[in-house]
């Protein structure tokens, strides 16, 4: 199996469930066949943060980004992004990593309405992705 590059957008208390009770959890029982490579959040020392928590077990410290346009620009080998962001942005971050052809994870809700939903599940059918 090859290595699946991931992406935290958004790296406040959620995505803190998400790495700890999730991701490196996983790491510890032997199941790697992942590595977070970025931590994107506006918040610079949040991103900072969740990348020097993360670089203690994975021995990889992951690479900051402050906006998720700058992450979509220069890591052209993730796969696939984690989005914990407030409600009313995960549509619009989440139809962007589908564009740039990135599968999405989203902190539930979906979305905050029936029409951004959907905006996040036809870009997901139009590229084919997850």
């Amino acid at each position: 199996m090859s290595e699946l590059e991931i992406a935290l957008i958004g790296c406040g208390g959620m995505m803190g469930a998400h790495v700890h009770r999730g991701f490196k959890q996983l790491w510890g029982k032997g199941f790697r066949p992942f590595k977070i490579v970025a931590c994107v959040d506006f918040n610079e020392s949040a991103a900072q943060r969740m990348a020097s928590e993360i670089a203690q077990w994975q021995a990889l410290r992951p690479k900051v980004y402050r906006s998720v346009d700058e992450f979509l620009n220069h890591e052209t080998s993730v796969s696939a992004v984690d989005i914990s962001l407030p409600h009313h942005e995960h549509h619009t971050v989440a139809v962007a990593c589908l564009e740039f052809g990135k599968h999405v994870l989203i902190e539930k809700p979906l979305a905050i309405t029936m029409r951004a939903g959907k905006k996040i599940v036809d870009a997901a059918k139009q590229q084919g992705l997850v």
